[in-house]
């Protein structure tokens, strides 16, 4: 079934944002705490005027979008890392892990069958490097822990990875590779799940059985290999997290419709009716926004909202009514979404502008504006990120350097 494998006997620090800088630009309040007038703030967030965040309980205090972020810090990625005739280019830039340290991929020789050797690059948020690594692999995305990260790869040979680095991108802390791997995007307070894809199992004679690990954000397994069910196919497969641990998959399959699980923060399995397969986010209140790839826009389109017991109603207002939207995540401490926006004027879509590229959204649905983006030629999912301790950074990836401002959506 899953190859596991401990690389190396380091253990991940716990220490959720020891070396985070004081916020700059969108800060705010938590707590019954006193506040800068002097007063206390201990309400929700809600949008006054645009590009202002204020607490509407307590003194409603304003916890603040500035207009202009203030000046970053910045690093720049070392390139022909391992590549001396110069073929090295700049990748993506990473989401910063709960210690406030940011990572950029880039990317080595290209490889025969059309993909790239990669190397990942990690910072502190001074700017300092913490370290470099080439893993074996074509392509990667990194979900952030509080200390590290959790890397999915394409790997030369198996195909697919999950490794646990730390930030010093020292060997992996632990890894198991398999025929196929879905992950999830991680939580505000961090965590993925991931689901391998094993074939011919003598379970599913006739399809691809799926099993589930949940991590927590600081990469222990929940649950770990807890067999869901079968599934039409290797691919198209999905898979969302929430803050509270539950899991729900969705898999293509067998003519009567789609097959959908959720699988309790303590590993117990149960089948609830589905929704077509899509991507799934997940919501402040614990549900999922399904997404779909494929739209006349462009930019996909979301199909619906899922709750953990498979219940299907409409996506929220503030999605359906923003077509351009291709993702989302959930900021300053479950109070707001930072939507990203694609042009849908073109097919396939292009970048957006980056002063229309990541709108702040409540939870209600009020628009708090667009964030004032700098630091990046043009805004994508590879320019533009923001990780699990609110580091917002951007990526000029003519020159491999990084905007990065600390703590902003924290």
């Amino acid at each position: 079934m899953l190859r596991w494998g401990l690389a190396v006997a380091w253990v991940l620090v716990l220490a959720c944002g020891t070396r985070v800088d004081e916020p700059q630009g969108v800060t705010r309040t938590s707590g019954a705490v006193p506040a800068a007038d002097g007063g206390i703030d201990a309400g929700t967030a809600s949008c006054t005027t645009p590009g202002k965040l204020v607490a509407s309980a307590g003194s409603g205090s304003p916890c603040g979008m500035k207009p202009v972020l203030g000046a970053p810090r910045t690093v720049k990625a070392p390139l022909n890392l391992g590549t001396p005739d110069g073929t090295e280019s700049c990748g993506f830039i990473g989401p910063s892990d709960g210690a406030g340290d940011i990572i950029i991929e880039t990317e080595l020789a290209t490889l025969a069958h059309g993909g790239f050797r990669i190397a990942l690059n990690a910072f502190d948020s001074g700017g300092a490097l913490l370290g470099q690594a080439e893993p074996d692999l074509s392509g990667a995305v990194a979900i952030p822990l509080r200390s590290g990260w959790l890397v999915e790869g394409s790997l030369v040979s198996p195909p697919n990875s999950i490794s646990l680095y730390p930030p010093s991108l020292r060997a992996p802390v632990e890894s198991f590779s398999a025929d196929r791997v879905a992950v999830t995007s991680w939580t505000p307070g961090g965590g993925a799940a991931v689901v391998v894809v094993v074939p011919f199992d003598a379970s599913c004679p006739h399809s691809f059985h799926l099993f589930a690990t949940s991590f927590d954000g600081s990469a222990a397994a929940v649950f770990r290999d807890v067999s869901v069910g079968c599934g039409l196919s290797e691919g198209g497969n999905t898979v969302g997290r929430n803050a509270a641990g539950d899991v729900l998959v969705v898999a293509p399959g067998f003519g009567a419709g789609d097959l959908a699980w959720h699988v309790t923060p303590d590993g117990i399995v149960s089948q609830v009716p589905p929704s077509p397969v899509g991507s799934l986010y997940p919501l402040i209140d614990g549900r999922f926004a399904n997404h779909s790839p494929f739209s006349s826009t462009g930019a996909g389109a979301w199909l619906s909202t899922l709750d953990v017991d498979g219940n299907v109603s409409p996506p929220p207002c503030w999605l359906a009514s923003r077509p351009d939207v291709f993702a989302f995540q959930i900021v300053l401490g479950g109070q707001a979404y930072l939507a990203y926006h694609l042009s849908s004027a073109a097919l396939p879509p292009v970048p957006q502008p980056c002063d229309r590229f990541a709108e702040l959204v409540l939870s209600d649905g009020t628009s708090c504006g667009f964030i004032p983006l700098t630091g990046a030629q043009q805004c994508s999912s590879t320019t533009v990120s923001v990780g699990l301790d609110g580091t917002l950074t951007t990526l000029d990836t003519g020159t491999c350097t990084a905007s990065f401002w600390p703590g902003v959506f924290r």
